[in-house]
């Protein structure tokens, strides 16, 4: 996916922002943060190098509505502790053959970005947070699900706040055929193997940090670890078993 495109997503969501916000009128039971950042990840692809990209560090919890980065979501049901919400996700996965430093590589066709939307129910309590969540493709790009678990425990060290994150996340066999098969008419052009991917597991684990500089600003780091199952290590388009990725950004809250 070109930078372009990404930067496109982040204004878009910047814009969403301030609608969501005067939809639910003023309140003072919102919270709202607004800020940016880069984000560097290692890519799975052969011979497809990091890359670097703008990142939208939007946060607004309302009555109602809630926008957390590149997911937007409704409120079903919501107290203290639970929470069942609809939601809309951009999903940055992407693979862009031209920009691939492997000649086998580069006859492949993209792979594109896509939105999803599904529900996800989370429950909070003194012990950590749970979360469970279900989407789908929703402009067939794909055609694809993605489910995933997590647990996560945030405390607070002075002017520090951390969350520890452990999880699984499952993708379906239309998601990962699309984004790590090949096709025969991709292998006969290419010289790669045909391939067929079937649904897979993918556990990670996660730190996110937010250190407070001043009354209202923030300094964000985060830091997350994702094993990829075998059904997408042994595409001949892969050549890492795990992927990484770190954020860096700042947000102001009002």
């Amino acid at each position: 996916m070109t930078q372009v495109k990404k930067l496109f997503i982040f204004v878009l969501i910047s814009l969403l922002f301030p609608a969501i916000a005067a939809a639910e009128g003023s309140s003072e039971k919102n919270i709202i943060s607004l800020g940016g950042g880069m984000r560097v990840s290692t890519s799975e692809y052969k011979d497809d190098g990091t890359s670097i990209s703008p990142v939208p560090l939007v946060n607004y919890e309302g009555e109602y509505f809630f926008l957390r980065g590149l997911t937007a979501g409704a409120h079903i049901y919501k107290d203290e502790l639970n929470e069942l919400s609809l939601t809309v996700s951009y999903m940055t996965q992407s693979f862009d053959a031209s920009e691939s430093d492997n000649s086998a590589m580069r006859q492949l066709d993209d792979r594109d970005a896509s939105m999803f939307a599904g529900a996800a129910y989370r429950v909070s309590s003194e012990w950590g947070v749970a979360k469970l969540s279900l989407s789908a493709d929703v402009l067939d790009t794909s055609h694809g699900f993605i489910a995933d678990a997590s647990y996560a425990y945030p405390f607070k060290i002075s002017f520090l706040k951390l969350r520890p994150v452990v999880g699984l996340e499952w993708t379906s066999e239309d998601f990962n055929d699309y984004y790590y098969g090949v096709s025969e008419k991709e292998s006969l052009k290419s010289g790669l193997d045909r391939y067929r991917a079937g649904s897979g597991v993918n556990p990670y684990l996660g730190l996110n940090l937010k250190i407070n500089l001043a009354e209202d600003f923030d300094l964000m780091l985060s830091t997350k670890a994702k094993s990829l199952s075998e059904e997408i290590t042994d595409s001949p388009m892969v050549d890492r078993d795990v992927k990484y990725s770190f954020g860096v950004g700042m947000s102001y809250s009002f």
